[in-house]
């Protein structure tokens, strides 16, 4: 098997069927088809590098986007709402997607509600806790966990749907759900 080596001109000029020219070497070609290699060989190139590269850029410069607007300007005060604090659209929405996990905002006159819901799960006896809700350059980070049943609790084996909405002041900035 014969070793092809060809590297695609950058100069004007016109090369032989059995060398390619570039401004600094002549590379042989083991074979008369040079042009088509060569353009195999840029259509590779393009094909698999450019895309690695554009995927490497983009995940160098969204790493440190995102690090950039995560600096705490100061703690959001909350109240978390008990359901017949809920409004009425709010609860409408929550009800028909609380079975999957939920990440919704709403705004209403002067407040933002944040809802967070866990998804479906087998058992009852979950509790939600509240981690953080501050504010940053560029928006507003939320994050609650989810506790499970205590160990050697009784459960209730009926399916239950754990969520929790937090009612603070309003601000148009984005919700980051962490």
């Amino acid at each position: 098997m014969r070793i092809k080596r060809y590297l695609v001109a950058h100069s004007a000029s016109r090369a032989s069927a059995h060398e390619f020219t570039s401004a600094w070497k002549v590379y042989p070609v083991a074979h008369s088809a040079s042009r088509a290699s060569a353009h195999e060989f840029t259509s590779a190139w393009k094909v698999y590098f450019l895309p690695a590269l554009a995927l490497a850029l983009f995940l160098m410069c969204g790493c440190g986007l995102q690090k950039a607007g995560t600096e705490k300007i100061r703690d959001l005060e909350y109240t978390v709402l008990a359901e017949s604090e809920i409004p009425e659209t709010l609860k409408e929405e929550i009800e028909e997607k609380k079975a999957d996990d939920l990440k919704l905002t709403y705004r209403e006159d002067d407040y933002l509600y944040i809802v967070r819901g866990f998804g479906m799960q087998e058992t009852g006896g979950y509790s939600i806790r509240m981690q953080a809700l501050y504010l940053t350059d560029n928006a507003i980070c939320f994050d609650a966990e989810l506790i499970g049943p205590e160990s050697g609790s009784e459960e209730e084996k009926a399916v239950s749907y754990p969520y929790i909405v937090i009612k603070t002041e309003r601000l148009e900035e984005n919700v980051i759900f962490e």
